[in-house]
This record gives C-alpha cells, structure tokens and sequence, in this order.
C-alpha cells in the first residue's frame, strides 16, 4: 500500500500501519487520504478513513476500557442495540 504523511495527534499517537492492516485484512481498499481524527469520542479514538471503495469510520478501542471485565457484555449490548436502529433506519 502507498504511504501518506499521517500527523500523529497529541500524545496519543496512532501508528499509521494500524490503518494499513486494517485495509488489508477487511479488503477495504488503499488509502486514498491520511486518517482525519473525529471528534466526539471520549474513551475510543474514532477517524475517518477514505479508501480506494469509500469513507469508513473506524473505532480504535482503548485497551484499558477493553480489558476490564464488563466491556465484552457493553460492547456486545451496543452491537445489538445499533441492528435494532438499523432495522428502523435510526
């Protein structure tokens, strides 16, 4: 995959292979354009993603939340939740 410049952001500083993985392993495509973060995450890192087959938003999931015992249990609750909103175009 082609390499873009990507600005690290703050002290969080994200690789930019991440992105380069992600596209491989889910045939998203190349990188058409460095990932822009997006705002409104407070525990997660959200970006936008433009590739070669569209705009995907991609949600880094911060380790410390994940590793704590309910997470698995939330973040299955808010799958479920996000189909029954799909289903009623919500």
């Amino acid at each position: 995959m082609r390499h873009l410049a990507y600005k690290p952001i703050g002290r969080n500083c994200v690789s930019y292979a991440i992105f380069e993985q992600l596209c491989s392993r889910l045939k998203l495509g190349v990188i058409k354009k460095s990932p822009e973060p997006v705002s409104g995450g407070f525990t997660h890192k959200m970006y936008a993603l433009v590739t070669s087959t569209g705009k995907y938003a991609v949600k880094l999931l911060n380790p410390q939340i994940i590793q704590r015992k309910a997470a698995s249990e939330k973040i299955q609750l808010a799958e479920k939740l996000e189909c029954i909103l799909d289903a009623h175009n919500i």
